[in-house]
């Protein structure tokens, strides 16, 4: 379980210790959809149900998406957080980038 961390709201500060995450069900997110308004960001993730075998899948238009988890996020919230989004995702690609040397990922 992660250590808590410390949150503030106003002039108060605060421990959070985070529950839940390792018994929460787990599903595959292929879509996501992002709505705000000017108290609020939503984001959506959706898994996209696709018909099984080629035949199905050759004469296949459309799919369904099954809405697989929503977080509302307060909107002074959101910039924090898409900047972490964005810190993990560049050591991603830093991480599976290959090295000049070896060709070997870093």
């Amino acid at each position: 379980m992660p250590e808590p961390t410390v949150v503030s709201v106003g002039r108060t500060a605060f421990k959070v210790r985070l529950l839940g995450a390792d018994t929460f069900p787990t599903a595959l997110a292929t879509n996501m959809a992002i709505t705000s308004t000017e108290h609020e960001v939503t984001v959506a993730f959706y898994e996209a149900l696709l018909p099984m075998g080629p035949e199905a899948m050759a004469d296949t238009k459309e799919v369904p998406a099954r809405c697989v988890a929503r977080i509302v996020i307060p909107a002074g919230r959101f910039k924090e957080i898409a900047d972490l989004w964005r810190r993990v995702s560049d050591q991603r690609d830093l991480a599976h980038q290959p090295s000049d040397k070896t060709g070997e990922p870093k």
